[in-house]
């Protein structure tokens, strides 16, 4: 579970594809939802709101992802 931490999940050195991970928790996220999943994982790397919230604690970090807004001000990523 160390892919929680806002560092780690930023990494170029974290784990590639979290749809490995989300795989084994299909009560939280369905089948139909992993490739979106996937496209947030690779995009959550380039947000500029991740870099700036590096720092926090990851309940904290995670809360404020999911609070982000895109340019046309839809969420930038889903709620599962």
């Amino acid at each position: 579970m160390k892919n929680i931490d806002p560092k780690v999940a930023v990494s170029p050195h974290r784990s590639t594809y979290i749809t490995s991970l989300a795989v084994h928790f299909p009560m939280v996220i369905k089948e139909e939802d992993l490739d979106t999943l996937e496209d947030e994982w690779q995009t959550l790397m380039y947000s500029k709101e991740t870099v700036q919230n590096l720092t926090q604690t990851p309940t904290s970090f995670w809360s404020k992802q999911q609070k982000v807004k895109d340019g046309n001000d839809k969420m930038k990523f889903e709620d599962y």
